[in-house]
């Protein structure tokens, strides 16, 4: 899971969470993936997999990118597409061409160049906060206006800061949504639980060796400095690269937990 792919330091940004990885790190992250035989899927492309309509790849990672920045077209776009990877990016669709965010042409231009555009929500608000009513039109209008902007069909959700109910999942099933991402830390995803899916953080600290520990790769792939992979962190229980697997599926995330 990834923010921003851009250098706060040098810009003078405040970034107290982390979430602005630097370009150098960037590139070095997604060419290990490359040199260790990593394959890249979309979350549509995981919700064939998890429907039992496609086959997995032997190492399939899922890149996400929440919150729709503009760096993600000007920085982390081209590196991926020298690759000839793909991923996903969470846009909440009010933001879409104001100072930080990327515009609609470069929206178009990603998914005619196979990156999916899922939707973030309509304005990037906590949705358990809200009425069902709200919510519904939180998930709606978003839904309508990317399928609108695209020509493509939106069916993947990234619940804002993580909130979501019971509301919520029921919403995202009536507009045919087929994933939602969350921000409980774990590799391992349930095939009956779509709309609950963990993700792994990605922080502007992290070193190569910390980024392939967390991606599940062994210590050999970094060399010897890297220490023993942790376990491979099962829906609900045990530990994750980020601690606990995270709260109970379906009830609102609080601020602490992500």
């Amino acid at each position: 899971m990834y923010h921003s792919v851009r250098d706060a330091q040098a810009e003078g940004i405040r970034d107290p969470d982390g979430l602005c990885v630097r370009p150098g790190d960037f590139a070095a992250q997604m060419r290990f993936l490359r040199d260790t035989g990593y394959t890249t899927l979309t979350m549509r492309q995981v919700a064939d997999v998890l429907a039992g309509s496609a086959d997995c790849p032997t190492k399939p990672i899922a890149l996400t990118f929440d919150d729709g920045e503009r760096d993600f077209y000007e920085v982390a776009f081209p590196v991926l597409r020298s690759l000839g990877f793909v991923a996903t990016a969470f846009v909440p669709a009010a933001t879409i061409g104001d100072v930080k965010h990327m515009t609609r042409e470069e929206l178009r231009a990603l998914a005619r160049q196979g990156i999916e555009i899922g939707s973030h929500s309509f304005e990037h608000r906590p949705l358990s906060h809200m009425s069902r009513a709200r919510q519904e039109r939180q998930i709606r209008e978003s839904r309508l206006a990317l399928q609108v902007l695209t020509g493509q069909p939106v069916v993947s959700f990234s619940y804002p800061g993580g909130y979501y109910d019971g509301a919520t999942l029921r919403l995202l099933r009536h507009y045919g949504f087929r994933t939602a991402v969350t921000v409980t830390p774990g590799w391992y995803q349930a095939p009956g639980d779509p709309y609950e899916l963990c993700r792994v953080r990605v922080l502007a600290t992290h070193d190569l060796a910390t980024f392939a520990r967390r991606v599940g790769a062994p210590p050999a792939a970094v060399g010897p400095s890297a220490k023993r992979a942790p376990r491979l962190a099962r829906h609900g229980q045990g530990r994750s690269p980020d601690g606990p697997a995270g709260p109970a599926p379906g009830r609102p995330l609080t601020r602490a937990d992500t």
